[in-house]
Formats: structure tokens, C-alpha cells, sequence
């Protein structure tokens, strides 16, 4: 029950532009943590058309980092930062945060696909 509520307010996949799907604009990224043998880990945001990459160590992959980690990497982005799409982790819990400091939107693949 409570991943159902928790989806409730979230942009799902379904709802982003076209475009981002066609990979033929600068603007569109995507998010992903890759967990490490601790519980420390790594963030990465690929930007779609262009395969550029950022990356970034948290020492925890909890949502206070992962918040804080997302704005410090694609701060210098803002202005070329349309949509992100992320898969359905608890890491990105704060993701109105992030729309807020990126004025972006956040978009989520759908529960139990990657």
C-alpha cells in the first residue's frame, strides 16, 4: 500500500514529451544509483542525446544525499535541464526538491520495470 501512495503525486514515464523518447534534444537526462558492496554507492545522470555523463559518490544512497548530489551535478545544467527519468528507487523520494531547485520535471519508469 504505501508504494502505491507514494506514487500517487509522481510524473509517470507515459506523461513525458515525445521528444524525449526520440533522443533528439539536448535537456533530457537519466538518473541512477549503482550500490557498491557498502552502503555507500554512486550517482549517475546521462544526458540522452548526447551521452554526456555525470557522476557522483554518495556516502549513503539515502534521499537526502541523492538530493543533494542530483542540484551539485546538474547545477551547471539548469538552463539545459528539461526532463529527468528515474526508476522508482526511495533514493529519489525527494524528487520535488530537485524539480523545485532545477525547475524541471521528474518522470518514473513504471513499478518493477527498468
Amino acid at each position: 500500500m504505501r508504494a502505491a501512495c507514494c506514487l500517487a503525486a509522481k510524473k509517470m514515464i507515459g506523461e513525458r514529451p515525445a521528444v524525449v523518447e526520440r533522443r533528439s534534444r539536448i535537456g533530457d537526462w537519466e538518473i541512477d544509483t549503482v550500490h557498491g558492496t557498502t552502503k555507500a554507492g554512486i550517482l549517475t545522470i546521462v544526458e540522452r542525446c548526447s551521452g554526456l555523463v555525470r557522476i557522483g559518490k554518495l556516502k549513503r544512497i539515502i534521499k537526502e544525499q541523492t538530493e543533494k548530489r542530483t542540484i551539485k551535478l546538474l547545477k551547471r545544467e539548469k538552463d539545459r535541464t528539461k526532463t529527468i527519468t528515474s526508476d522508482n528507487g526511495g533514493e529519489l523520494h525527494r524528487y520535488r526538491r530537485i524539480e523545485k531547485a532545477l525547475e524541471t520535471n521528474i518522470y518514473f519508469a513504471l513499478p518493477h520495470h527498468a
